[in-house]
């Protein structure tokens, strides 16, 4: 059943612990409640919509958004305490990838609707307001990528991936040679990046559009891939892997398969993220969450304080971050 998006601005009332948004004509049930008793660590930001949520992004501690199925779009630019809906007049149906390149200029993209399994492309210039339509692909979008407000790379099915140099107006399709599925992009530069997808692949470009696929010895979904720079990347996916990126002493480099030992050997790893080559987050299916202070060699487990699959995270710093995924979940981080 699709959501009702209210149509005009939305005034925020705090009462106590609750945020209730009113729309200019009449009085909606609250999209946000903080759980009362906010303490260090993991919180529950509880919304009342129970929607799969995919991706979340953010460009600094206040402004950032979510996207999920059933053309969930949300956005805050008051980081836990202003979520509200934005209205998606596409033909969109689930949402799977956000980026924002400032509280402005961002792209949305995931499948359309009614089953085609295509992808589509959608564009903001106002904070995720009224995104309108750009590119639509053969194959459903999973992830995308931009480094500027010109420089961008879209993924998906089939092998989909492609590139724009004009915001997304016009896009290049790029040969992988591979049927897998692509799962996420990275990218340090308008030039170096990674693709992650199914059967283990990882594809790795120095110039953007030629890429080579590296050996990560191994046969699992690769869900996630994430660097700080050309020396220090993680990976993870299915069968409880963690890949890390290590360079050798005459300068090779390669992927070595790492496991969270506490865990079941068919634990899927959905999202990757680090801040600095040493600390990091992993998430994934049961509400598991993890952090890792020495680049991924062992990981500690954090109280996520929810049992759904974890689907994306966002850090800012090691003060503040956020987790998304199944069944409308969010958590946010804080250390005040």
């Amino acid at each position: 059943m699709k959501q009702r998006f209210l149509s005009f601005p939305l005034l925020i009332l705090l009462s106590g612990f609750q945020l209730f948004l009113y729309s200019c004509e009449q009085a909606e049930p609250p999209i946000l409640t903080i759980v009362p008793g906010k303490s260090f660590g993991w919180n529950p930001i509880i919304l009342n919509i129970n929607e799969n949520l995919n991706d979340i992004y953010f460009v600094n501690e206040n402004a950032g958004w979510i996207v999920g199925e059933n053309q969930i779009l949300l956005s805050t630019t008051s980081g836990d305490i202003g979520w509200s809906l934005a209205p998606v007049d596409l033909p969109l149906e689930n949402l799977r990838g956000v980026f924002f390149i400032d509280d402005q200029l961002g792209w949305i993209a995931g499948d359309l609707s009614g089953g085609t399994n295509k992808g589509q492309v959608g564009y903001s210039g106002s904070g995720g307001g009224y995104p309108v339509q750009l590119e639509t692909f053969e194959n459903s979008i999973n992830s995308l990528y931009f480094t500027d407000s010109k420089t961008g790379w879209v993924a998906g099915e089939g092998g989909l991936l492609a590139k724009t140099q004009d915001g997304g107006y016009t896009w290049q399709l790029i040969p992988l040679f591979t049927d897998n599925s692509i799962h996420d992009l990275y990218f340090i530069d308008d030039l170096t990046g990674w693709a992650s997808g199914g059967n283990g692949i990882i594809f790795y470009s120095k110039d953007g559009i030629s890429w080579e696929k590296e050996d990560t010895g191994i046969e699992s979904d690769i869900f996630a891939v994430y660097f700080i720079d050309e020396l220090h990347g993680w990976a993870c996916g299915g069968n409880n892997t963690i890949l890390i990126k290590q360079v050798s002493d005459d300068n090779a480099s390669g992927w070595i398969r790492t496991t969270i030992e506490e865990e079941f050997a068919s634990m899927e790893w959905r999202d990757i993220f680090f801040i600095s080559s040493l600390t990091g987050w992993v998430a994934g299916q049961f509400g598991n969450l993890y952090k890792t202070t020495d680049g991924g060699l062992t990981w500690d487990k954090e109280k996520s304080n929810v049992n759904s699959t974890l689907n994306a995270i966002h850090m800012i710093n090691g003060n503040k971050g956020w987790v998304v995924g199944d069944n409308g979940i969010i958590i946010s981080y804080g250390s005040e």
